[in-house]
């Protein structure tokens, strides 16, 4: 019973959660941009932390974090994560102490603010349509990590229509061997459950951080250790994975 009313309640509550969402986010984009422009792009990110934070605390929705100890501070990586819901977002912004710049799609480009904030804060588009742009996407991320600014990639390239991890693209592990910087594997659960894919309807519930154990980059020929990389990264997200 109690249960049931708690999902009446959130149903009530998610169309004034979408809208605070709409608005917050304007806000805060301006925000970022204003704090790029004026102080740098990793002052920009501080924002995005308090997005997210904002953001899950105004679903309500509890966080745990585990495997912090794998991280060392001020060296790059490449952080790769399972993609689900909109939350991995939030997730990763407000709980993964790195200072990170995403892999994203060039769609989000178009997006008014937002889209101009994230690439003046050095977010990476990448057109996946388009071979040659995408490879020079690739080619300045690597150049970022190699400067010392680790980047985030979904392994997947989309959000996973049904909770399963899908098959991983090739561009996030071209990276990291190209920069010769080890991966981060973070698994994110819960966040599914709470906000589906393709709705605004919210439901109470509990999400995970779990950061692995970072994976070097091994010597050996380029495509036989880009295979290895997928299957141990791949292995470590899917070794805390919960499929909702």
């Amino acid at each position: 019973m109690l249960r049931r009313i708690g999902r009446i309640l959130y149903a009530i509550y998610s169309p004034f959660f979408g809208l605070q969402f709409l608005i917050n986010t304007a806000i805060l984009s301006a925000a970022a941009l204003i704090t790029t422009l004026f102080v740098s792009g990793d002052a920009g990110h501080h924002v995005g932390w308090l997005w997210s934070r904002l953001n899950i605390f105004m679903t309500g929705a509890r966080v745990s974090v585990r495997g912090l100890e794998h991280i060392e501070r001020g060296r790059p990586y490449v952080l790769m994560a399972y993609h689900q819901s909109q939350y991995d977002i939030f997730e990763v912004y407000g709980w993964v102490p790195i200072q990170f710049r995403w892999v994203i799609k060039h769609t989000m480009r178009k997006v008014p603010l937002l889209g101009y904030t994230l690439e003046k804060m050095g977010h990476i588009y990448v057109d996946r349509g388009n071979s040659d742009r995408a490879a020079v996407s690739l080619a300045n991320a690597a150049a970022r990590i190699r400067a010392g600014t680790s980047v985030f990639f979904f392994p997947e390239g989309t959000r996973s229509p049904d909770g399963r991890l899908g098959e991983f693209k090739s561009g996030g592990f071209r990276v990291a061997q190209a920069a010769g910087v080890p991966i981060l594997p973070v698994t994110l659960n819960g966040g599914r459950k709470i906000w589906r894919r393709g709705s605004w309807q919210l439901l109470p519930g509990k999400l995970e951080v779990i950061v692995h154990a970072p994976i070097p980059i091994p010597p050996g020929e380029e495509r036989e250790v880009r295979q290895q990389l997928i299957q141990q990264v791949r292995a470590a997200i899917e070794s805390d994975l919960r499929v909702d």
